[in-house]
């Protein structure tokens, strides 16, 4: 399995008997996976989008107070961009219940 944001680091396992239980001894398998992210992916997908984002909620500040329309419409374009941007970085996210 590949994953395009993560590298698999190391996989150490082992073996633990565990005497805790009425039944008697029972061995326990442990297995552990070390990943390392790529922040390539991360800073692309993630901090580009939102820094610009930032930027263009900005430039409503710098548009005249007469032109009402325009600032409104940046300002929900924004707000709809930032909604859309969430929406998708969860379909990223494993499944989990």
């Amino acid at each position: 399995m590949k994953m395009s944001q993560f590298d698999l680091i190391a996989v150490p396992v082992g073996n633990k008997t565990n005497d805790e239980r009425k039944d008697g001894p029972y061995s326990i398998l442990l297995a552990s996976f070390h990943f390392q992210r790529h922040m390539g992916s991360f800073v692309i997908e993630v901090y580009a989008p939102c820094i610009m984002l930032v930027v263009l909620s900005w430039v409503s500040f710098w548009i005249n107070r007469e032109a009402t329309a325009d600032r409104i419409t940046l300002g929900l374009t924004t707000v709809l961009t930032m909604t859309f941007m969430s929406l998708e970085l969860r379909n990223d996210l494993p499944k989990v219940p």
